[in-house]
């Protein structure tokens, strides 16, 4: 079915979204009915004042459903990036709906949005402005003792930003012993509130984010709050600056770490001292920016699962000196310097030596305007031939979604023979091309495992692939395709 996504794209979609089922207006609301002492009624209390009319029929979804229903639409969870064109002051972390939009429909729903305090237990604020904090009082009521899930950006450097922003974190301290995931981004100055966090508060905090973005970055200020992070025994994930990582503090608790990204770049020796402290890491996520002293002796990450590396510099250096026994899921994007083949004969010699396969990999090369043979000779490698999974972030034309494409029975030429879902950021293929290769690998002659997914972000649509694809999704194959409206109509005009 076609579901408009905004006024110039849609979206080619055979994947039912509970978003769009339950799309409600961002209309304005007020907190005029709400006041500290005020507790609304219950659902049951609810359903007795309104068992004098027949309800409408959406109240006879069960009330666990609704709910369900409700969480789902707020899973839709964006990057607060400000409101600078849509003044709504909301702290709903998705963009699409609101939990105080949701209470105010009906009755009915306000109590069942209002008995669920994980509804309010997750908040993104972008760009603070003083009605933020009358909000986040009423959040924070609202969750009652559930554990905190919270965003917030100060996107601007100016006083008036920077005090309100340091209210509000002196609002949610209040509830520290409750944060269980914090993502701080602060333009300008370190935030003085953060600083008055009691040591050993954040008894369940697991995930923790710190950025501090222009000249108020000083490390003391930061190191103090890592300390105070770092302290917390629940604490598995973290988003390091690499400012900050490359003085490796020696408080960071390394063996119960799980999840480690470093936004910023590092040298080869930064990495792999970092590599050589994260045991018992599953996901990592770096970025190598030069190639200096390797050293001699092999880092071997025993847990690690996921491992994602952007890189301005070859990356053989790396994968000849990592044994990584577990690694299932593997994301490459190169920045400024082409990928060269020794590079591709190290990735296939760490794979072989750790013996493992990939089931799962994204890959690109944001130098080229269209991705070939390095993606080609990536895809060909043997310990591909397990993939399920496969991103590719670069334009994509008919080179390789022709190389994709299922020829015969017993053909040699046939490469990843197991996947499964396909996402492809931006697909410039003739005419034939991609929809060719979607039907080859949805029934596939060879008997080899189907093609379930496939997703495009960015396609120059035309009506040949169009009628095929809608016809394979008619059959059961799920997609979700973005396209340009405006250029598919004039294509049919002229």
């Amino acid at each position: 079915m076609l579901l408009q996504s905004d006024t110039t794209n849609r979206q080619l979609m055979t994947t039912f979204h509970l978003g769009a089922f339950i799309r409600l207006p961002l209309a304005p609301w007020t907190m005029s009915d709400y006041s500290p002492g005020y507790h609304s009624p219950s659902i049951a209390q609810y359903g007795y004042t309104l068992s004098a009319q027949p309800p409408p029929p959406i109240n006879s979804i069960p009330i666990e459903l609704l709910g369900e229903i409700f969480a789902e639409c707020l899973r839709n969870v964006y990057i607060c990036k400000g409101y600078a064109d849509e003044p709504r002051i909301t702290n709903s972390p998705s963009r699409s709906s609101d939990p105080m939009t949701l209470a105010q429909v009906c009755g009915h729903w306000r109590a069942v949005a209002l008995s669920m305090p994980t509804l309010w237990a997750s908040m993104s604020i972008g760009s603070p402005r003083r009605g933020h904090l009358a909000l986040t009082r009423l959040w924070l009521e609202r969750s009652g003792v559930c554990p905190l899930h919270i965003r917030l950006y100060q996107l601007s450097d100016s006083g008036v930003e920077y005090a309100i922003t340091n209210e509000l974190i002196t609002l949610l301290a209040t509830q520290v012993h409750r944060w269980r995931s914090i993502e701080f981004r602060f333009e300008g100055k370190f935030q003085t509130a953060l600083s008055q966090i009691p040591r050993r508060s954040l008894t369940c905090l697991k995930s923790a984010t710190v950025y501090i973005v222009g000249a108020g970055w000083e490390f003391v200020s930061v190191d103090t709050l890592w300390r105070i992070i770092h302290e917390t025994p629940a604490l598995r994930q973290v988003y390091w600056e690499s400012d900050y990582i490359t003085r490796m503090p020696p408080h960071i608790p390394w063996m119960q770490l799980t999840a480690i990204h470093i936004v910023g770049q590092l040298s080869t020796s930064t990495a792999f001292e970092i590599l050589y402290a994260c045991q018992n890491v599953i996901d990592l996520d770096i970025f190598i920016s030069k190639n200096t002293i390797t050293p001699s002796a092999p880092a071997t990450l025993p847990h690690l699962r996921h491992l994602s590396i952007q890189s301005r510099c070859p990356l053989n250096p790396i994968f000849d000196q990592l044994i990584l026994s577990q690694i299932s899921s593997l994301r490459l994007i190169r920045c400024d310097i082409p990928i060269i083949p020794e590079e591709f004969d190290s990735l296939e010699n760490l794979l072989r030596r750790s013996r493992c396969n990939l089931t799962r990999l994204s890959f690109g090369d944001i130098r080229l305007e269209e991705v070939g043979n390095g993606a080609l000779t990536v895809l060909r490698l043997p310990s591909m031939s397990h993939l399920n999974d496969l991103q590719i972030v670069t334009p994509v034309g008919d080179q390789v979604i022709r190389a994709l494409t299922y020829q015969s029975r017993h053909s040699q030429s046939d490469i990843l023979p197991m996947l499964e879902k396909l996402s492809i950021e931006e697909c410039r293929t003739t005419p034939g091309t991609l929809s060719g290769m979607v039907s080859s690998r949805v029934a596939p002659s060879n008997g080899l495992l189907n093609l379930r997914f496939l997703e495009v972000e960015t396609w120059d649509m035309n009506a040949m692939d169009a009628e095929v694809l809608k016809g394979l999704g008619d059959g059961g194959l799920h997609m979700k395709i973005d396209y340009d409206i405006e250029s598919a109509y004039d294509r049919y005009l002229s």
